[in-house]
């Protein structure tokens, strides 16, 4: 969610309630022409070593607590625009399917001129449903 609400706050001032809102609204109208990949082709992709971004769209707290391995944390717009390149594959994901975050970073990384993106819609829950391995100081402790 971090990814989101930074995003809308360096372009307009809202209230709390009025960010939900607007994401919500975005991410439903820009959902339809989204480029998604299912968890198993993910896990394919990291199994075979291909040169991708996998990119967590949460705060810094929320990643250290979880993420798939070899992502990287875009908790910011900023951040993800200095570590990332126009000609890269990136994969952006957030907590579950519920969550707004990877719908923003997706459709900023399209905007920042990201050609090659694709969204892992349902994100770290889904990620551990499959049994796929995880990284982060939460991991083992459960």
């Amino acid at each position: 969610m971090a990814f989101a609400v930074i995003w809308v706050r360096q372009r307009r001032k809202f209230r709390p309630h009025d960010q939900i809102h607007t994401c919500g609204t975005i991410g439903r109208t820009y959902v339809r022409s989204m480029n998604l990949i299912s968890a198993e082709e993910l896990k394919a992709k990291l199994d075979r070593s291909e040169d991708f971004k996998l990119v967590m769209a949460v705060s810094d707290w929320a990643f250290q607590i979880s993420h798939i391995p070899g992502s990287l944390n875009g908790h910011s717009p900023r951040q993800a625009a200095e570590s990332l390149r126009p000609d890269d594959e990136i994969v952006v994901y957030c907590s579950c399917v519920q969550s707004i975050a990877s719908l923003w970073a997706y459709r900023f990384s399209r905007a920042s001129g990201c050609k090659n993106v694709r969204r892992f819609a349902g994100g770290l829950m889904d990620w551990d449903a499959h049994g796929y391995p995880l990284e982060g100081s939460s991991v083992g402790t459960g």
